[in-house]
């Protein structure tokens, strides 16, 4: 993993590869800094629909991630259930995370600091992990949203653990979790996704991707991960 920096949310963002081999920076909305009760407590109801960024509205749940890890198991949506296991890190309590799953066919909406649409997988150009232009290779399965909404950085030991089952099945037979970056790591202003390296073959309807080691940092104050599935 390359070193990360933070950028302010109203100014720019680059989003975090927790979720594969990839390399990505931070995405923030200091605004929208929150313990799990003031989360839970804020209409409307989902706690994917964060203050002035995009709207995942699939299925989305918010669990505390304390220093031994949590799961979460996100509930099926339209055929699709995603679960992220997260590992050992060092969270000084229990900490808010939202993960949150959408398709892309019209079910992601808001806009990004108010004015920045979402692009999907193959909308946005595709770069490898050394920021060369590459093909957007293979076809979107599911998106998924990773938020740290807590007031503290957590730092894992490990990327997590991500299951996919689809009862629609995947298409072709490699699929690998892309991640979106921005900013400097695109080209200022731009926007990309990072083609990933590391491939995992489904097992029939489900689709799994094991925890990689290597540090992952997930900063805090509503900084997000953006991440799409993709099979070929």
């Amino acid at each position: 993993m390359a070193g990360r920096r933070t950028t302010p949310f109203l100014l720019a963002i680059a989003l975090l590869s927790a979720l594969s081999g990839c390399t990505g920076n931070n995405a923030s909305n200091a605004a929208n800094s929150a313990t799990a009760t003031e989360l839970a407590s804020q209409p409307p109801s989902s706690p994917c629909d964060l203050p002035g960024g995009w709207f995942f509205r699939g299925a989305c749940r918010l669990e505390l991630v304390t220093a031994p890890g949590a799961a979460v198991a996100l509930p099926a949506y339209r055929g699709f259930a995603v679960n992220v296991t997260f590992g050992a890190n060092d969270a000084p309590g229990a900490i808010p995370f939202v993960v949150g799953d959408a398709l892309g066919d019209g079910d992601i909406t808001g806009r990004l600091n108010g004015t920045i649409d979402f692009r999907g997988y193959g909308d946005a150009k595709c770069v490898t992990k050394s920021r060369v232009l590459a093909p957007c290779a293979g076809k979107t399965v599911i998106y998924a949203i990773v938020v740290n909404a807590g007031r503290v950085r957590v730092r894992f030991k490990a990327s997590p653990t991500v299951v996919v089952s689809s009862v629609h099945g995947f298409p072709g037979n490699q699929c690998a979790i892309a991640t979106m970056i921005w900013g400097n790591e695109a080209g200022k202003g731009v926007e990309a996704w990072v083609v990933p390296p590391h491939f995992a073959v489904p097992n029939g309807v489900t689709l799994r991707f094991d925890s990689e080691p290597g540090a992952q940092t997930y900063a805090s104050g509503g900084n997000f991960t953006v991440f799409a599935v993709v099979c070929r």
